[in-house]
This record gives C-alpha cells, sequence and structure tokens, in this order.
C-alpha cells in the first residue's frame, strides 16, 4: 500500500503574520533571490544584518587590510577562508547538537563554493594575473585572516563558540563585499555582471549571517 501524499506547506514570506523560520519555501516562478534574498528571511531581519556588518566595519577592516592585492582577489582570500572556518567545524562540532551543526556547517561551505568560484573566475575573465591566484599566496591569505579571526576562540572550541566564530567570519565577508563593490563602484570598474556576482554574493553571506544567529540564540 503506497503512502499518500502530503500536501506542500507554501508559506508567503511578505506575510508578516509567518514565522520567519517556517517560510522556507516560494513558488520559484516568483522568487528572485537577488530582490527578495533568502525567502526565510523578513526585510526587518536583512536590514539588521546589514547594519550590524555597517558598525563592524572599521574593526573588521584591520583583518584585511594588508592582504589587499586587488579588490576581487581580497574578497576571494576572504571567502576561502570563511569556508575554511566552516569546513573544520564541521568536521570538529560534537556533543548533544552534533548531527545539526554538523549539517549547519555543510551546508554553509557547500553553498560558498559557486560564489568564490565565480570570483575567482570573474577576476580573470577582466585581466587579472593569474599568479595572484597561486596556491601559495592564497592559502597564506587566508591563514592570516583565519588566525586573526579564530584566535579569539579556543582550539578546541564549543559548538556554540563554532557558531560565533563562524558569525565573525561572515561579518567580515560581507563587509568586504560592501567595501569592494562601492570601491568598484567609484571607481568606474563594477561591471553589470561584476555589480551581479557582488550583490549575489552578499544575498548568500546575508543568509549565512542569518542562520548563524539562529544558532547561537539558541545557546
Amino acid at each position: 500500500m503506497t503512502e499518500p501524499k502530503k500536501s506542500c506547506q507554501c508559506h508567503d514570506y511578505h506575510r508578516p503574520d509567518v514565522d520567519s523560520t517556517e517560510a522556507v519555501w516560494v513558488d520559484p516562478s516568483s522568487y528572485d533571490y537577488r530582490q527578495h534574498g533568502p525567502p526565510y528571511m523578513t526585510a526587518s531581519e536583512r536590514d539588521d544584518i546589514r547594519k550590524t556588518a555597517s558598525k563592524l566595519s572599521p574593526r573588521l577592516a584591520a583583518i584585511v587590510e594588508d592582504i589587499d592585492v586587488t579588490p576581487l582577489t581580497t574578497v576571494l582570500v576572504v571567502l576561502l577562508a570563511a569556508n575554511q572556518v566552516h569546513y573544520s567545524h564541521h568536521w570538529m562540532t560534537h556533543g548533544p547538537s552534533y548531527y545539526g551543526d554538523h549539517l549547519l556547517f555543510q551546508r554553509l561551505f557547500e553553498e560558498s563554493a559557486d560564489v568564490w568560484d565565480g570570483v575567482a573566475e570573474r577576476y580573470l575573465g577582466l585581466g587579472g594575473r593569474r599568479e595572484y591566484l597561486s596556491p601559495v599566496d592564497l592559502t597564506a591569505g587566508v591563514a592570516q585572516v583565519c588566525r586573526r579571526v579564530c584566535t579569539y576562540y579556543p582550539n578546541d572550541p564549543t559548538p556554540i563558540q563554532m557558531a560565533k566564530c563562524g558569525l565573525d567570519m561572515e561579518y567580515i565577508v560581507l563587509s568586504v563585499l560592501k567595501t569592494v563593490y562601492q570601491t568598484m563602484e567609484k571607481s568606474g570598474a563594477l561591471s553589470g555582471g561584476t555589480d551581479d556576482l557582488l550583490q549575489a554574493a552578499m544575498n548568500k553571506h546575508e543568509e549565512f549571517v542569518y542562520l548563524l544567529r539562529q544558532r547561537v540564540q539558541q545557546a
């Protein structure tokens, strides 16, 4: 006997009465991630994330100030550093919340892959120097950013400390993305394709901030 199909619960994320943690699905024919962002994040939550990232920008700038080679390679280094942080925490998490945290960190590093790959390809497509993407240079920059962020946490952090560290890292990503976007726009170097790429990256990493904030608030 076959099991009856369950009806699809489609939540309208525009409605104020909808719980944002439930509004995880929308009609793909009407959903535009560049316009709407993550479908389960309310407009007020998105604004709060952006304001927090802006407030942290001066302090976070010092973390990446001496890895600045070109705007897009700086973005790439920070994205790869965030990816490494989430990948490590995916392996290292433990305790009663292990399974949920394991999947959360996995989601973060898997969904970030298209972003940093797109940034690297865009950089080369705009005539960037290949040697700036050498494994030696990239890993040195990634190690530097990870060291400066993770130094505030123990080498064997608790799951909540991992989420907080990942959240710090994501705020750095948003800060760098915004700064680079404004710099390239001001200099006239922001093409339509690069504009779309950076905007999509900001939307994706705002989603990561939202997920990590939810995890931290569970403590």
